[in-house]
């Protein structure tokens, strides 16, 4: 970001109108930019897709503890107890062994356990930034708390169905209840657990006694990604900056293509996590003949009009598709929210679990 500042002009762009993208990994790479001190002054608007705001990071010791079974695994590791990992060791390992050692590292259960102990969900993702230090001194919830973030525009959102993405990914068979209920207990504690019981889209009574992961999936699409994403719409009106947050809503006709990208079979039938991609760059899957129906031509249309204009004016109104409905800025007063969907675009209002979920917190 620095070098792009420095060197900018070059190439013919405006170091004052730089806009930093991305999308799941890319979108926390967004938020952590957003509160990093040293990113302050380094773009003037931000767009994050599926952000998992609500998964904790590992601090420094939790995350030492990957790194020394990985340069272990890599035959890197020299004896005696206060040895540290050889560097050049490890740089001249080819490419191959590399992997297998992380492999092998991310496979380890007692890190695993260690590193992620009181959050075990956020296990899932074995590699992921680090809480401490210059670049990110706390988690992003808690900057954003501090009135950290940077003052820019931000456009961001989630998709209805972020959570059966990683839930039927980890969980492939069905999830008794009772087991959801365990599962619970371990991943939020045992008072918080039994109040998201309680909520009748989380309740394990609400559906098939026998599979349970439609309720965890619900939480995890509400906690992890739409609800924590708002901290981001309210740190950005309360520094006096634009928000404007979407929720993606629509089933691809051609999703029977998501299971070969690595995506478990359920996105099939459910607006999956990067479900929202193909419609982002006007790109479907032509050879697998997976193409856009003629209301999903509409919807891609709208919707890169809606990023395009943002990403030059800082707001997705001002050259937005004709027929498109105008997409107002999130203010805590209002909390309005634009559905992306192929029968109408249409403006709705932040999922109303959301103050539970700011309640529950999301240091879990």
């Amino acid at each position: 970001m620095q070098w792009v500042q420095r060197n900018i002009a070059a190439f013919g762009g405006d170091k004052d109108a730089v806009t930093i993208w991305g999308e799941s990994a890319g979108a926390m790479s967004v938020g952590i930019h957003l509160v990093s001190p040293g990113s302050q002054g380094l773009f003037r608007a931000a767009i994050q897709e599926s952000n998992p705001v609500g998964m904790r990071y590992r601090n420094r010791s939790g995350a030492a503890l990957y790194g020394a079974t990985f340069c272990q695994d890599a035959g890197c590791q020299p004896s005696g107890a206060a040895a540290t990992c050889n560097m050049s060791c490890l740089r001249n390992l080819p490419l191959s062994a590399v992997q297998d050692a992380w492999r092998k590292a991310s496979d380890d259960v007692v890190d695993y356990i260690l590193s992620d102990w009181g959050h075990f969900l956020d296990g899932i993702l074995e590699g992921k930034p680090t809480v401490g230090g210059d670049i990110l001194p706390a988690q992003p919830v808690e900057l954003l708390a501090q009135a950290k973030a940077s003052n820019v525009s931000v456009l961001l959102g989630s998709n209805a169905g972020e959570g059966p993405t990683f839930i039927y990914d980890a969980v492939k068979e069905p999830l008794p209840c009772i087991l959801y209920s365990l599962a619970l207990d371990v991943v939020l504690g045992f008072d918080d657990s039994a109040k998201v019981q309680k909520v009748p889209a989380y309740d394990p009574n609400s559906g098939n006694a026998s599979d349970c992961r439609p309720q965890f999936s619900q939480m995890v699409t509400d906690w992890w990604f739409g609800c924590g994403l708002t901290n981001f719409a309210r740190a950005a009106d309360q520094a006096g900056s634009s928000s404007f947050v979407y929720q993606y809503e629509h089933v691809f006709s051609g999703s029977f293509v998501f299971p070969k990208f690595g995506l478990p079979t359920v996105c099939e039938h459910v607006a999956c996590h990067a479900s929202e991609l193909p419609f982002v760059f006007g790109n479907g899957v032509p050879s697998l003949n997976a193409t856009f129906t003629p209301a999903e031509q509409v919807l891609t249309g709208q919707m890169r009009a809606y990023w395009a204009s943002f990403i030059k004016h800082s707001d997705p109104n001002v050259e937005r598709a004709q027929g498109s409905v105008q997409w107002p800025a999130w203010k805590a007063s209002n909390e309005q929210v634009l559905h992306l969907q192929t029968d109408a675009l249409k403006i709705g209002n932040t999922n109303e679990l959301c103050g539970f979920w700011d309640s529950i917190g999301y240091d879990h």
